[in-house]
C-alpha cells in the first residue's frame, strides 16, 4: 500500500505524458502480447467488483462507432499499452491510462504496473475504474464468444420505441 508506483514515475520522468509520436495504433501481434484475464484475475487486480462493474459503462463511452477500441502501444517498449478516456462525469476531462504486461507470465501476474491520470489512479493496491474498464475489455471482453459478451456499443442497441411484436409503440 505505500509502495510508489514505478509506472508512474516512468511516465512523469520521461515526459510520456505529452509526447504523441512515440505512440502508434497496435498490430495483432502487438494485441497478442495483452494477456488473457478472467473475472477471477479482474478481481484480484481490482480488489473487489465494484471497479469490474463500472467497467462496461468506460468501455461504451470508449468504444468508437465502428466498434474500435482505441489503444495504443508504445514504439519502442510492446509491453506498455495507452488508452485515453473520458470522464463519465464531465465531458471535458479525460484520463489516460497506462498498463504495462510482462509478457513473459499469464492471468492477473502478466499485468506488471498501472497507472491513471485520475485522481485514484496511481494506487497500486487495487486500480480505478479506468484502469478496469482498459484491462476487462483488451484482457477478457475481447477473447469472449460475440453471444456471451455484455452489450457494448459494438454489438447493438435495442430500439426501445419498437415493442416485442415489432410494431412501432404508437403512445407517443
Amino acid at each position: 500500500m505505500d509502495r510508489a508506483n514505478t509506472l508512474e514515475m516512468l511516465i512523469k520522468d520521461n515526459g510520456l505524458l505529452r509526447k504523441q509520436i512515440i505512440w502508434t495504433a497496435p498490430t495483432e501481434a502487438d494485441l497478442a502480447n495483452f494477456p488473457i484475464l478472467s473475472i477471477d484475475d479482474l478481481k484480484k487486480i481490482t480488489l473487489g467488483t465494484f471497479q469490474i462493474r463500472m467497467a462496461d459503462s468506460y468501455t461504451n463511452q470508449h468504444l468508437q462507432e465502428e466498434g474500435e477500441y482505441r489503444l495504443f502501444i508504445h514504439k519502442e517498449n510492446s509491453s506498455l499499452f495507452r488508452v485515453k478516456l473520458q470522464s463519465r462525469f464531465n465531458r471535458r476531462a479525460t484520463y489516460q491510462v497506462w498498463i504495462q504486461v510482462d509478457i513473459g507470465e499469464h492471468g492477473h501476474k502478466a499485468i506488471d504496473s498501472y497507472y491513471c491520470t485520475c485522481k485514484t489512479g496511481s494506487r497500486t493496491l487495487g486500480c480505478c475504474s479506468h484502469v478496469c474498464s482498459v484491462l476487462k475489455y483488451c484482457g477478457y471482453d475481447r477473447h469472449q464468444p460475440p453471444s456471451t459478451r455484455r452489450n457494448h456499443r459494438a454489438y447493438s442497441f435495442l430500439d426501445a420505441a419498437v415493442d416485442i411484436a415489432g410494431e412501432e409503440d404508437d403512445d407517443e
